[in-house]
């Protein structure tokens, strides 16, 4: 009965935006009611669709630095868990759970300031899960160090593939739990 109502609110949003739209001549709102008239199609389709093959997976993954001329090896396996569907104006894609064996949100390489961070970004569900023998020697590992900045202790943004001043990535490397070409 809460999915009627909230398509039928989603409906009425969908009729709002496109009837402002009519009367303003304002394209912004006329990508809205194009984006909402999608959700309003992807919430009420049945959600017969079959769940993604596997459903959960364990990534080991090793990841060689060096921070101020001292070597840092990290260990750890990345979990993925499937958590669900979402509807985007996209349509409907899969939500994903990961976390890392270690209890650690992420790999931290340095602490620059209480709001600057330098961090290595992991494999992402989706991609890891789409491949029970994946494997990945990253060629080009800077990419995987990214710049988060927060500001008041809130997540504000990330700068891709940094090089940061002290730090020399070395390797980065990631293989499904239980492969046969493992490391």
């Amino acid at each position: 009965m809460g999915g009627a109502r909230s398509t039928e609110k989603t409906l009425a949003l969908a009729a709002f935006f496109m009837l402002t739209s009519l009367l303003t001549g304002c394209a912004e709102t006329l990508y809205v009611a194009a984006a909402t008239r999608d959700q309003v199609k992807c919430l009420s389709a049945p959600d017969d669709e079959p769940l993604p093959p596997r459903t959960e997976g364990a990534f080991p993954l090793r990841f060689v630095y060096e921070v101020d001329d001292r070597r840092v090896v990290v260990e750890d396996t990345q979990v993925c868990k499937f958590k669900g569907r979402r509807c985007t104006v996209n349509g409907r894609v899969d939500l994903w759970e990961t976390t890392l064996a270690s209890g650690q949100s992420q790999i931290i390489i340095r602490q620059m300031e209480k709001d600057k961070e330098y961090v290595a970004e992991i494999g992402e569900c989706p991609v890891l899960m789409a491949d029970s023998r994946y494997r990945k020697l990253d060629q080009s590992p800077w990419n995987r160090v990214t710049l988060r900045v927060y500001e008041h202790g809130r997540f504000q943004y990330v700068v891709p593939g940094v090089r940061a001043q002290g730090i020399k990535v070395i390797s980065f490397e990631q293989w499904a739990e239980g492969s046969l070409i493992g490391p």
